[in-house]
């Protein structure tokens, strides 16, 4: 939130250790860099302010503390707080993943507020016709990534809860649901290996500080990767070869990236030519060969595929470049067999398109449209 006129910002640093996390005041120099930062408040939630009237910079600043709207007086001229926190009597909800308050105020005083009631998420499956869709009972938290095994058993899914995160395992065959990690990382689920034994998954702790992560599902054995600090690596397929495809943010672009298990010092650009948008969709053909991405930069989205040169020392794009007629695609996955590509598109709606390879040529038939999924 920009405050006193652009020369203050008010924002809330989320952490799994409580000595950073809260409501931190920056000061702003004349090229709109923080040239100072201080914690006000120590707080699970994001903070708003609320002037005393247009332009003040005197008001209140308002956090959700267990549940609750409190307020707090507040000086932006001097960053000062004074008197007790005083609850307002408004439940509030914050959203488990990145502890943000849905309330919003006006110069006015005027308040709107979305309740603690508790939002139900579940994952669900249709068949190719969209019939269903079938439930699966999950435990308490919100759900995101649920990502199935190769050998179609198991389904490993992210459980957020407080702002942390977790990997659960459901078995399909049992409907038994476990936790895979816990502690104070915020662990985000990454992808199979091609036998089904293991697991890759993306851990940030201490706020900024990211390791790419491989579990044993049967025997339960964790072990690090390679850590990448604040880069990000995102939207992963693993491929036969022990080549991991996915996006990669570094330097504050989003490339596609390929990590190299078997040497696993760096993860590699692909290509310099492909920026993608920051949350880019990038899946490697279970076979490995081809490589399909959406890229989202200055209007020139779509969804391309294209096949994979591993004969240098860097995986590269072959020149073989097509683009997918669906328009606005927010999600794209081969299908097992690697005969399909699967695309989200506008208004929600799953394309089937058939891939067929003839002579080392891709060939891409006409996107047909399967059904609307009930919800983003």
């Amino acid at each position: 939130q920009a405050l006193a006129g652009g020369r203050s910002i008010l924002y809330f640093i989320r952490s799994s250790r409580q000595e950073f996390e809260g409501i931190y005041l920056g000061k702003l120099d004349e090229q709109g860099r923080e040239s100072e930062r201080r914690r006000i408040v120590a707080s699970s939630s994001s903070g708003l302010f609320v002037p005393e009237g247009r332009g003040s910079l005197s008001g209140h600043l308002l956090w959700v503390r267990e549940g609750q709207l409190v307020a707090r007086t507040i000086d932006l001229e001097r960053g000062e707080l004074s008197g007790d926190a005083v609850e307002l009597g408004v439940p509030v909800r914050v959203l488990d993943s990145h502890r943000g308050s849905l309330v919003s105020a006006s110069d006015n005083g005027v308040l709107v507020a979305s309740t603690t009631e508790p939002v139900l998420h579940q994952l669900v499956w249709s068949d190719r016709s969209g019939a269903g869709p079938n439930v699966l009972e999950s435990p308490e938290g919100t759900l995101d990534w649920p990502t199935i095994s190769p050998d179609g058993r198991s389904l490993a899914v992210i459980v957020v809860r407080g702002g942390d995160a977790d990997l659960w395992m459901h078995e399909l065959a049992t409907g038994v649901s476990h936790p895979v990690t816990s502690g104070d990382s915020y662990d985000e689920v990454g992808p199979w290996s091609t036998d089904s034994r293991s697991l890759l998954y993306l851990a940030t702790t201490g706020g900024q500080n990211r390791s790419i992560n491989r579990i044993d599902v049967r025997g339960g054995g964790t072990s690090t990767v390679i850590d990448i600090g604040v880069d990000y690596f995102y939207s992963w397929s693993w491929t036969p070869a022990d080549l991991v495809f996915g996006s990669y943010t570094h330097d504050g672009k989003t490339r596609i990236g390929v990590l190299d298990l078997a040497d696993p010092s760096s993860i590699k650009v692909v290509s310099e030519d492909e920026e993608l948008s920051s949350v880019g969709q990038v899946d490697a053909s279970p076979d490995g060969r081809w490589v399909a991405w959406i890229r989202g930069v200055q209007g020139a989205g779509g969804v391309f595929v294209s096949s994979i040169d591993s004969g240098g020392e860097t995986p590269s794009l072959g020149s073989n470049r097509q683009r997918i007629a669906v328009d606005s695609p927010s999600w794209v996955g081969w299908s097992r067999q690697g005969n399909e590509l699967f695309v989200l598109g506008k208004g929600r709606a799953i394309y089937s398109i058939p891939i067929s390879a003839d002579a080392g040529e891709l060939q891409i038939g006409t996107p047909q449209r399967l059904f609307r999924t009930p919800s983003a």
